[in-house]
């Protein structure tokens, strides 16, 4: 009897911190891109590596989260899709996707996140793993009615890949992506 206790305690407080942090992320929301949105669309193919799991028994197959996010003021609002679909816990061995993003027009920060990721049994529990996750920040100027593709496939690794641009006809300009994490020290100038 106090081990079945036992674990209805863990489910509960399970519970509590799953509901905490969908409180904390209740101030995402979704963005408003306004009248004359631009429209990014986003090439993602990406397959997760089971290979690590296979002495495990027990295991749920590949699920997928992805999305582009803005970047404002410390926090991350999901931009809406032109056409709507699904986002979010996408069950499929890979990903592959070809989706245009509705975004404001001017000069923001944006996130491309992709993660799959399994269910791994310990226990009663399954618990999420990571199996794939593509984390790129681009600092765009869009302008009104402007299209522009970011293609992760086609990164270096370590280095963001670049943005494309269309706009009346013109040659595609480069955008300038930015990589996620602490920034750089900058070098000191040696004397002599």
């Amino acid at each position: 009897m106090a081990e079945a206790d036992e674990h209805g305690l863990a489910r509960g407080l399970a519970l509590l911190v799953l509901l905490a942090l969908l409180a904390g992320c209740g101030g995402a929301g979704r963005v408003d891109p306004g009248p004359r949105p631009a429209r990014v669309r986003v090439l993602v193919e990406l397959a997760g590596d089971l290979s690590q799991f296979s002495q495990f028994d027990d295991i749920t197959p590949i699920h997928w989260d992805w999305g582009l996010w803005l970047e404002r003021d410390g926090r991350l609002s999901r931009l809406p899709p032109a056409r709507p679909q699904q986002l979010s816990v996408i069950q499929a061995p890979r990903l592959v996707r070809d989706t245009v993003f509705l975004a404001p027009p001017g000069k923001h920060a944006y996130r491309l996140i992709v993660d799959g990721y399994v269910g791994l049994r310990l226990g009663w529990t399954y618990y999420p793993v990571s199996v794939a996750r593509i984390d790129q920040r681009y600092v765009l100027d869009l302008a009104p009615g402007q299209e522009i593709t970011l293609d992760p496939r086609k990164a270096r690794p370590g280095h963001p890949p670049p943005a494309q641009t269309r706009q009346g006809g013109r040659a595609p300009a480069r955008a300038q992506p930015t990589e996620t994490g602490p920034p750089k020290r900058p070098r000191r100038a040696r004397a002599g």
